[in-house]
């Protein structure tokens, strides 16, 4: 096990897979409305390894790295 200080120099992608919960939606059926899926914070992703909710920081990373991947793909 190497020790490590602090943050991460370099942020690299998590692997990430569709919620089981709300099936990539966000949004969970109620009998008369829509509720927030509380199984991946209303984002529909959830780790890929875990299917735990990534914390709502390093989504927001998360989805800016796959943004700018997705882009540089299609220049």
């Amino acid at each position: 096990m190497k020790k490590q200080h602090g943050p991460a120099f370099v942020r690299c992608l998590i692997p990430m897979t569709e919620c089981p919960s709300c099936h990539g939606t966000g949004l969970i059926r109620g009998v008369f409305h829509q509720l927030e899926c509380i199984g991946c914070h209303s984002s529909g992703l959830v780790h890929a390894e875990t299917l735990e909710p990534l914390l709502i920081e390093d989504l927001v990373v998360q989805l800016g790295l796959k943004v700018r991947n997705l882009t540089s793909q299609i220049k």
